[in-house]
C-alpha cells in the first residue's frame, strides 16, 4: 500500500494579538506595580485608562498594517515579474447563418453583426466577414460575447435571434455550446496563479503543459498532456505534445478555443524549440445509469432520489476522477448507499438496448465520463417509486 508523504501550506505567524483586552490588562497591571500601587484607578472614566486605550489603539493599528506587509511585498514582487490580475475572458462560439434560398452571387455579412440568445439577454458579435458563396445556402463564422464572464457560456441551439433583418438572411444557430467565458479573478487567485507561473520556468514536463493550459482556460478547468501523440490522436509523432482540455463549466472546447490554445502554447516563449503542440477537447463519455434500492421505513423517496442524483453527478464530474480511469460500479453503488438507502439491489449502465453490470472501460487516456441520465427505482414497503434525472430521457 502506498504511503505518500503529506504536506500542508505554511501558516505565517500573525503580528496582530489575539485578544487586545489582554494587552490593556497587562499595561494596567504594569502601571499598578511600577507606581507601587499609587496609580490604581483603572475604571472606564479614568484618565489613565483613556490614555492607555489611545496608546493601545495606535499600537494595534501599526500591528495591523505591519501584518499586511509580507502580502504587500509579495504583490509588488509579482507586479515587477509582470503578473497581472485577470479581468475575465469573453466566450466564443461558431455560428451558422442560413439563407432563405441559394443566391446567384455571393452573400456578404460584415464583421460585427450582432446576434443574441432566445431571451435577448446575451449578445454576440461576429469576428470576421461572412461570405456565403453563390449557390450555397449556409455559412459558418466565429463570434465573441459582448461582455466577459461565464454567463455567456450558453448551451447549443440557444443563439437564434438576429439583431437586424438583411435581405435573404433567414436564421442563425449555434450547433455547439458557446464556451471559454471566464469570470474576473480575485486577488488571492491572481497571487496563487502568479507564484505557480514563476515556479514553472519552461514547458518541459506534461505537468508544465497541463498547468499552463489551466491558466489559459481558467480556474476549475481540466487538462491532460500526452507526449508523442500526433494530431490524429492515434499515431505517435516525435517531438509532439498533445494537450487535452475541458472548460471550467465542464463543457468541451470549441474550435475557436482550440485554435487559440494551440497558438498560445506553440508561440509561448517557454516552449522548447522543435516541439509540436496539438490541442483537442477532452473526450466526454455520457453514462446512462439505472439504480434499484430499497428504503428504510419512514424515508422520503423523492428526497433520497435527489440525493442519489447529486452524489452520482458529483462523483462523475469530469476532473474528480483521473482521465481514462475505469468507472467502478461498486463505487457507484457506494455513492447510492451513502444517500441513506437501506439496501442497494443493483446499479447498471445502459448503452442503446444493452444493459451492463460490468465496470466501464473508458476508450482513451484522455476520456472522461459524466452522468448523462439517471433512472432510480426505490422500493418502500409494498410501494415502488421511479425517478428520472438528466438529459437522456427514456433509457430504452
Amino acid at each position: 500500500m502506498a504511503n505518500p508523504t503529506r504536506f500542508t501550506p505554511l501558516q505565517p505567524e500573525s503580528l496582530y494579538p489575539a485578544d487586545p483586552k489582554l494587552i490593556l490588562q497587562a499595561m494596567q497591571d504594569r502601571c499598578y506595580t511600577a507606581s507601587d500601587r499609587t496609580l490604581n484607578d483603572f475604571s472606564a472614566a479614568s484618565p489613565i485608562t483613556a490614555l492607555y486605550e489611545g496608546h493601545l489603539f495606535a499600537i494595534l493599528e501599526l500591528l495591523y498594517y505591519a501584518n499586511k506587509l509580507p502580502s504587500s511585498m509579495a504583490v509588488e514582487f509579482l507586479k515587477i515579474a509582470g503578473i497581472q490580475r485577470r479581468l475575465g475572458k469573453a466566450a466564443q462560439v461558431s455560428l451558422t447563418f442560413t439563407l432563405s434560398a441559394p443566391l446567384g452571387s455571393a452573400f456578404y455579412l460584415s464583421a460585427g453583426y450582432m446576434v443574441s440568445d432566445v431571451s435577448n439577454t446575451y449578445n454576440f458579435t461576429t469576428d470576421e466577414d461572412l461570405i456565403i458563396p453563390a449557390g450555397s445556402i449556409a455559412g459558418v463564422v466565429t463570434a465573441t460575447a459582448e461582455n466577459l464572464g461565464r454567463n455567456y457560456n450558453l448551451p447549443a441551439y440557444t443563439i437564434k435571434n438576429l439583431s437586424e433583418s438583411r435581405a435573404f438572411l433567414q436564421s442563425v444557430i449555434n450547433t455547439e455550446p458557446a464556451s471559454g467565458g471566464i469570470d474576473e479573478e480575485t486577488e488571492d487567485e491572481a497571487r496563487a496563479r502568479g507564484f505557480v507561473a514563476l515556479r514553472r520556468r519552461g514547458l518541459t514536463s506534461a505537468d508544465d503543459y497541463e498547468q499552463e493550459t489551466k491558466l489559459l482556460l481558467g480556474e476549475g478547468s481540466v487538462t491532460k498532456a500526452v507526449g508523442l501523440l500526433a494530431a490524429d490522436k492515434v499515431s505517435y509523432e516525435k517531438g509532439a505534445v498533445h494537450v487535452f482540455g475541458l472548460n471550467p463549466d465542464g463543457t468541451e472546447l470549441n474550435q475557436a478555443q482550440i485554435n487559440d490554445l494551440q497558438s498560445a502554447l506553440r508561440n509561448s516563449n517557454k516552449a522548447p524549440i522543435g516541439v509540436l503542440v496539438y490541442v483537442s477537447s477532452i473526450e466526454l463519455v455520457p453514462l446512462e445509469v439505472y439504480a434499484i434500492a430499497s428504503l428504510l421505513p419512514g424515508s422520503n423517496p423523492e428526497a433520497i432520489a435527489l440525493t442519489i442524483y447529486q452524489r452520482l453527478q458529483e462523483y462523475l464530474q469530469p476532473g474528480n476522477l483521473s482521465l481514462g480511469e475505469t468507472i467502478n460500479l461498486k463505487e457507484l453503488e457506494f455513492q447510492v448507499k451513502l444517500a441513506g438507502v437501506d439496501l442497494v439491489q443493483s446499479v447498471s449502465t445502459h448503452t442503446d438496448q444493452d444493459i451492463s453490470y460490468a465496470d466501464i472501460q473508458l476508450p482513451n487516456s484522455y476520456s472522461a465520463a459524466y452522468l448523462f441520465d439517471l433512472t432510480i427505482d426505490l422500493v418502500l414497503g409494498s410501494e415502488n417509486f421511479t425517478y428520472s434525472y438528466g438529459e437522456g430521457g427514456d433509457l430504452d
